[in-house]
């Protein structure tokens, strides 16, 4: 959730599906959904099929997505 509304817009302009498609470049293919939730101060991105196989049969442990989470929020946006 962005700490104020005013920074929302500003963050969902800058998590772009360039910058997450290249920050997720090593997995294999998928599709990037982004969802803007302004009522709750929340973009939700979600990465289908990321893996390229069915998430609960891979071997990369990742139980509730935020190692993925992760790796956006180190990124430094302009």
């Amino acid at each position: 959730a962005a700490r104020g509304e005013k920074f929302l817009l500003y963050l969902y302009e800058a998590l772009n599906f360039s910058l997450t498609r290249k920050t997720f470049k090593h997995f294999k293919g998928g599709n990037i959904f982004k969802y803007f939730l302004p009522r709750i101060n929340r973009i939700d991105i979600v990465l289908k099929d990321i893996l390229g196989v069915v998430e609960t049969l891979s071997l990369q442990n990742d139980p509730q997505g935020k190692g993925y989470a992760q790796l956006l929020l180190s990124k430094h946006v302009k």
